[in-house]
């Protein structure tokens, strides 16, 4: 059943604030080469070792306690396909296996030792969306292709909730937004299927399952002819299959 209402969480662990705050600018800041992280005791502002490549919308995750960067636009927009994996305890960098395609606008998401990266825009900007989904294995640095999506996307939510994989949302093309919602069963990846489409279109929304309750977050209309930004929030419950909107973000946001 989807909460009617929240209440605040405890405060994070100063480990895990340090960590998500790199993620933070090396997502946000990610076109300079110097990075910036904040002490886990100190709360003062330190500079570590600068990220091998110029980039910027690239996704990052936590992975084995490292930061994995993958793929991005160069200051040029061309996209890259290449993964960098930063180690806080040896302040140092390392590289991963490479993206089998150079795709941004992708949200990638966790499935125990798996990674699915669903969709997007292929190659450098303006590109096209793409029905392409490939799966990165945690434990071998290895790339293999997924099962395709029904339909194009890119810029759409993804999350993993009851063993199942949720693609909501994203754009068609450089300017359809959609509200179709795309699900893959984790435990048998073979098809997509389709369940209940979000109130609203959106894309570049930011998403997380809790519960099994998925949160769709702001996000916006249109991608390059006058995108508005959006407040608006969703809940899906995927046990009832059914949506309902939830508080407004305190502001119009996007780009999560």
């Amino acid at each position: 059943m989807i909460p009617n209402n929240v209440t605040a969480a405890p405060r994070p662990h100063a480990r895990f604030l340090f960590v998500t705050l790199l993620v933070f600018l090396l997502t946000i800041l990610g076109g300079s080469l110097r990075i910036f992280a904040q002490g886990s005791s100190t709360f003062a502002w330190r500079e570590v070792s600068p990220n091998p490549g110029r980039r910027f919308e690239g996704p990052a995750l936590v992975i084995n306690n490292r930061l994995v960067v993958f793929g991005g636009f160069d200051e040029a927009l061309n996209a890259q396909t290449r993964v960098d994996a930063y180690d806080p305890a040896t302040d140092s960098w390392s590289s991963l296996s490479d993206m089998p395609v150079a795709v941004t606008h992708v949200l990638p998401v966790r499935d125990g030792n798996t990674i699915w990266f669903v969709g997007g825009f292929v190659g450098n900007d303006p590109g096209p969306a793409t029905n392409i989904v490939w799966r990165y294995d945690v434990a071998t640095d290895s790339w293999s292709a997924g099962p395709a999506l029904p339909a194009p996307r890119a810029g759409g939510t993804a999350a993993v909730a009851n063993g199942e994989l949720h693609y909501i949302g994203g754009f068609a093309d450089r300017d359809d937004t959609r509200t179709e919602h795309f699900v893959l069963d984790l435990g048998n990846p073979v098809t997509w299927t389709t369940e209940p489409a979000m109130p609203q279109p959106r894309g570049h929304s930011a998403g997380a399952a809790v519960n099994g309750i998925i949160y769709v977050f702001g996000g916006q209309i249109r991608h390059d002819t006058t995108p508005i930004d959006q407040s608006e929030a969703f809940a899906y419950d995927t046990v009832s299959n059914n949506w309902q909107q939830v508080a407004n973000l305190p502001s119009d946001r996007s780009h999560f």
